[in-house]
């Protein structure tokens, strides 16, 4: 019997939760699993694929497996499991993050041997990672211990949620990388689930349209042409050039026509990453149903082209994976950064992606969104500081699904908003004690009427914010908060997290 290649000396589990393994047997055989030389199962798999589930076990750390066909698994930790899915973001490594000194000296980072992590290769077709050619990252496919030889490769949001996690819980913590950068949601679920969807269709159309007519022929010798070239160059690691430095000035107009001609050498068709279902196919396959307590999500920037679908596309996304994972899995995800302009991309329908966010977190359960509105980048679309967004995440999943914490860990959002005279009131919810601000909350906020904006004055009273605008008249008016591309929010709850946006409102 062979194991999935996830199931590795040195792997995480998750705790008080039934363990799945599966792999492939080639005859029928009785097999014996024990733990620390405890039998856990006892029982029959037959040729083929193979799946055995064994009981919940406690948190453990260095433990051993034992399989009778001659399996034998060692320095295994019993814990917590968190799959990081998404596009770059959350692939986004350690080593070129604004906080991390190589040598984890910084004072931000603890070389930790029971804080764990694994990265999903990155194969974009089916045979691809069996034809060799795609030079393979030092740190893909192999579970690695958070020290200074390894460090660099991590998810940078990865590392800092999981280091809070470890000093929260006390427990062995394992990070399952399952990212690619410019991929679309639709690329990580069943293509079918895209088909039988009127709207999210759309998807496929996209994709129908953007390989018509195409010589399959030539396009193979090309990709074969382009893919051999890369297995001749060196192997993949974290520094990815494109991750390096911050950009703090608009792109020229030769930064943005080379985005747009690299699609060139890396065209749509049927070995490009980003066609629909396709990582569903090659990266979720391999670790669906590896039991864990959830998902962390920070996603949605390649979506931007269908903004207003965005919450539908993410629900459908999270409900395939529940399914395939057979189990609930809470999902705390990144509300996008403020971000104006990168290379060929822009951040002009972010507003809308957010709010699509945000309609996700109120009606799919077990859904929780984190604000980083104060930690976005101008011209970047990969803002370096990654520290804050891990740690959200963490203070998020502490609070609400660990019942850790008391403190607030949701962003403050308007609640309501009431009009008097010439005064607007708008109040928020999840302010902790109150809500502080840290620059001009004034720059955040639009009040239009007869579409043209007004002059206004504004201060904070305790859970609300007070505007006054004396050019208001008793006709229909619009307030919105945040509702921006980029902007540098002032406006935080008590536990300093930053207030999400929210778009125009009818007074």
């Amino acid at each position: 019997m062979q194991l999935a290649r996830v199931f590795q000396d040195g792997m995480v589990l998750q705790q008080k939760k039934p363990i799945r393994f599966w792999g492939i047997a080639d005859r029928k055989e009785n097999i014996r699993i024990t733990w620390n030389n405890t039998a856990l199962w006892d029982g029959v798999v037959e040729a083929g694929k193979v799946e055995i589930i064994v009981p919940a076990l406690d948190a453990c750390e260095n433990g051993t497996f034992e399989f009778s066909c001659g399996i034998r698994l060692e320095h295994i930790d019993i814990g917590e499991v968190w799959i990081a899915g998404g596009q770059s973001n959350m692939e986004f490594p350690l080593g070129c993050e604004r906080n991390y000194i190589s040598g984890m000296d910084s004072g931000h980072l603890v070389q930790d041997e029971h804080l764990r992590f694994y990265d999903v290769g990155e194969f974009a077709f089916k045979g691809e990672r069996e034809e060799g050619l795609k030079p393979a990252a030092v740190h893909w496919d192999r579970w690695m211990n958070f020290d200074s030889n390894h460090a660099e490769y991590f998810s940078a949001v990865g590392a800092y949620y999981g280091q809070m996690l470890r000093k929260s819980l006390g427990v062995p913590v394992g990070i399952i990388g399952c990212n690619w950068g410019g991929t679309t949601a639709s690329a990580w679920m069943d293509k079918s689930i895209l088909q039988s969807d009127k709207e999210l269709s759309v998807y496929i159309t996209d994709y129908e349209c953007k390989i018509a007519g195409m010589d399959l022929e030539k396009y193979e010798k090309h990709d074969l042409k382009m893919r051999t070239k890369m297995s001749s160059s060196k192997a993949m690691g974290a520094g990815n050039i494109m991750f390096l430095k911050e950009s703090t000035k608009k792109p020229s107009f030769f930064l943005r026509k080379i985005a747009v001609l690299s699609e060139r050498f890396m065209p749509m068709g049927p070995h490009s990453e980003r066609r629909p279902g396709g990582l569903y196919e090659t990266m979720v396959s391999e670790i669906a149903g590896y039991s864990c307590k959830g998902v962390i999500w920070y996603q949605g920037e390649a979506d931007e082209h269908h903004a207003d679908l965005y919450g539908k596309l993410f629900e459908k996304l999270i409900h395939n994976w529940r399914v395939q994972w057979q189990d609930e899995i809470p999902f705390v995800f990144v509300q996008l950064a403020p971000f104006e302009e990168w290379m060929a991309c822009s951040g002009k329908n972010y507003p809308e992606i957010r709010k699509q966010q945000q309609i996700v977190e109120d009606t799919v359960s077990g859904t929780y969104m984190v604000s980083i509105m104060d930690a976005g980048s101008r011209y970047d679309i990969h803002p370096k500081n990654k520290k804050i967004v891990g740690e959200r995440m963490a203070f998020m999943a502490l609070k609400e699904i660990y019942k850790k914490i008391n403190a607030e860990a949701h962003a403050p959002r308007i609640k309501y908003q009431e009009r008097k005279g010439n005064e607007i009131l708008l109040n928020f919810e999840y302010t902790g004690k109150g809500l502080v601000g840290r620059g001009d909350i004034s720059s955040v906020i639009s009040v239009v009427q007869e579409k043209e904006e007004l002059d206004f004055s504004a201060y904070i009273k305790g859970d609300s914010i007070i505007i006054n605008c004396p050019q208001l008249k008793e006709k229909d008016a619009w307030v919105s908060f945040g509702h921006k591309d980029y902007l540098e929010m002032p406006l935080f709850n008590s536990d300093g997290i930053a207030a999400r946006p929210r778009g125009p409102e009818k007074l």
